[in-house]
């Protein structure tokens, strides 16, 4: 018992210790605060009801919700959604030139929702389609990224589907969708378009 309450104090002292000296735990939150003020006043906080259609990749990075990426989704035939970590160094997690240029060769929408800010901006330019988006942590009132994926994945898929899947969507970034509905999750973007 001694040796579990060490392990507590211990995992809380590097935490607080990491906040206080600055340091950050990526995946944790989205760290939107932490940005420049160039940053910030490229960020675009979409309202919850505007439907945004085909947005342009203008640079910037939109603020959204599941339900505004259903109606984007719903648009087209077929679609994939990377949910993308901008430090992911597993063998899954493709650069998003190549994703975007794979999508393209067969015809598939790409949307990006990256799980927080830091690294995302001098991406976002590999996107052709569409510009790379966020969970609006506004909308949902938080800024930690389990709870906002849970949120933003609900809204998304409802209620059903995601309670059906959201032990899959913890370990795999890619979803693909036909004529707006939910598939499946892909776990290798090469593998799938071959």
């Amino acid at each position: 018992m001694k040796k579990f309450w060490f392990i507590i104090i211990l995992c809380a002292g590097v935490f607080f210790g990491c906040r206080s000296l600055g340091i950050r735990v990526l995946g944790v939150r989205q760290h939107y605060d932490d940005l420049s003020e160039e940053e910030k006043s490229s960020v675009v906080w979409t309202h919850p009801e505007e439907h945004i259609g085909d947005v342009a990749n203008d640079g910037r990075i939109y603020a959204i919700t599941g339900r505004q990426l259903r109606m984007m989704i719903e648009e087209g035939p077929r679609a994939v959604l990377y949910c993308w970590d901008p430090f992911c160094k597993s063998e899954v997690c493709v650069s998003l030139h190549h994703l975007q240029r794979r999508c393209n060769e067969h015809s598939v929408k790409l949307f990006v929702v990256a799980d927080f800010f830091f690294g995302a901006f001098t991406q976002n330019l590999a996107l052709t389609d569409h510009p790379l988006f966020v969970k609006n942590s506004e909308v949902y009132g938080t800024d930690r990224c389990a709870t906002l994926q849970k949120l933003f994945f609900i809204d998304l898929l409802g209620d059903s589907v995601y309670n059906e899947n959201a032990e899959t969507f913890l370990w795999h970034r890619y979803l693909y969708f036909e004529d707006g509905k939910f598939v499946d999750v892909i776990t290798n973007p090469d593998t799938f378009f071959k």
